[in-house]
């Protein structure tokens, strides 16, 4: 296996069912479908937990949050732990984006970087793309959304043109890292990280009236909620409920936006796509689409993201190309965004430190597939406003079971009830399989040091 760049395209809250490759009725995600129809696509990603930060240090650590010490947003990475090290030996190792993990990004290895909002690390002083507004004597009130009167309810219309647009300010920058590596012969690790298509749903003109809202196909659990749900979720649902209208109306008008921000998105990862192929860089280069978690849109009348396990915000589109990636294929066995790191070293010829929790998923991306020494991920929830929240699940290809230290567990069999709308962790005729998950998850967590392990294993 010949070393490779990578091209990595990361959004922001994208659920998996707003791609056409994973079953979108809409035409939102033409270019990300052809990347799923020349690789593979991995239908059961998990993220680690909904929650920006501690996804995104799972995502470049290759470890879960117990183990990289990010639970939840604020709180940096330890920069020795990122993966743009084990890169920058022999690629020019660049962020562009959305960071989220901490200030001067080349302690995390990445000596090319354009700084942008991400959290609370990157200072006013510093943000290239509000300079860039600026410069062009727009007004950034509200920014980086901009949204002008239609703005309501969460969605609306930005104030900004398409072009000028957070995705596509990365994409011109991108487009020109490209074209230097090109001319320069270095080989590459680029991540591209957007915002969008993260709450507020506010997408530019044409994006906005790109979906009518009476096209739109509400998923089954749409405002929907099964009986003796967990207490957080009903504090959850009530806190939103109080802030937004979660009416079908609003929720069509709500999911029309944001699909027209994941057409956006489409877009701009299109571009440098098809600039890979201008510049020849194609047959060397590794491109990935994912996302760091996803998004509730109403599901259960739940909006954004938050304590718990649904697969709304905890399934992750994850799709991979290559000159090393078998095409068209749909890989069914449960992977966590641990696991992309290592995978994109191992394509790319770099050695990755011991002990990490991710696999390479390389074996499963041969021709013919070969196994893995593994058949189920990890999540967790450390905390909620500052709080100790405890909960973590174990997710196989069959089963979800969530574990809730002060509030109810939850089993969900996702042969007979893909929508999650029926737990059936109190049924008797699912005994055996909760006690097994749930001594397994105990195990898994003990591996790592999880206090918590203790706790169930005494459940």
């Amino acid at each position: 296996m010949m070393p490779k760049n990578v091209l990595l395209y990361i959004a922001d809250s994208m659920r998996a069912d707003a791609l056409g490759c994973y079953g979108q009725a809409l035409n939102v995600t033409p270019n990300i479908d052809r990347i799923a129809e020349r690789g593979s696509l991995f239908d059961a990603a998990y993220t680690t937990v909904a929650q920006c930060a501690p996804a995104r240090a799972s995502l470049l650590s290759g470890l879960y949050p117990s183990r990289h010490h990010v639970p939840a947003n604020g709180i940096h990475l330890a920069p020795h732990l990122s993966a743009g090290h084990w890169f920058s030996g022999s690629h020019a190792a660049a962020w562009h984006g959305h960071w989220h993990l901490g200030p001067e990004r080349d302690r995390y290895g990445f000596t090319e970087n354009v700084y942008v909002r991400g959290g609370t690390d990157c200072p006013v002083a510093d943000d290239e793309y509000r300079r860039f507004l600026t410069d062009r004597g727009r007004k950034i009130d509200r920014f980086p959304y901009c949204p002008d009167e239609t703005f309501a309810n969460g969605a609306g219309r930005s104030r900004l043109p398409a072009d000028e647009y957070f995705g596509s300010f990365l994409a011109d920058r991108a487009e020109e890292a490209l074209e230097r590596y090109a001319a320069d012969g270095r080989r590459f690790f680029l991540s591209v990280s957007d915002f969008l298509p993260h709450f507020a749903f506010v997408a530019p003109a044409p994006y906005d009236t790109m979906f009518d809202p009476a096209d739109i196909e509400l998923p089954v659990a749409c405002g929907t909620e099964y009986e003796g749900g967990p207490a957080s979720y009903r504090t959850w649902r009530e806190q939103k409920n109080k802030r937004f209208d979660l009416s079908e109306r609003e929720l069509r008008r709500m999911w029309a936006h944001y699909l027209g921000m994941c057409r956006l998105v489409d877009h701009n990862f299109g571009r440098l796509v098809a600039a890979l192929g201008r510049l020849g860089l194609a047959d060397s280069t590794t491109v990935v689409f994912l996302a760091d978690h996803g998004e509730m849109l109403g599901a259960h009348g739940l909006l954004h993201k938050g304590p718990g396990f649904y697969r709304e915000q905890m399934r992750i589109p994850f799709v991979i190309a290559g000159p090393d990636v078998a095409p068209a294929r749909r890989v069914a066995r449960p992977v966590s965004i641990v696991d992309v790191s290592p995978t994109l070293a191992e394509l790319s010829g770099v050695t990755v430190p011991d002990g990490l929790d991710g696999r390479s998923l390389v074996p499963l991306l041969d021709t013919p597939a070969r196994g893995l020494d593994r058949d189920a991920v990890i999540a967790e929830y450390h905390t909620q406003s500052g709080d100790p929240y405890p909960l973590r699940a174990i997710f196989t290809d069959r089963y979800k079971y969530h574990w809730a230290q002060w509030d109810r567990e939850e089993l969900f069999d996702l042969h007979n009830d893909p929508d999650e709308l029926h737990n059936v962790a109190e049924h008797r005729e699912y005994a055996s399989v909760k006690r097994d998950l749930r001594s397994r998850l105990a195990v898994e967590l003990q591996d790592r040091l999880d206090p918590v392990a203790s706790l169930i294993a005494r459940a």
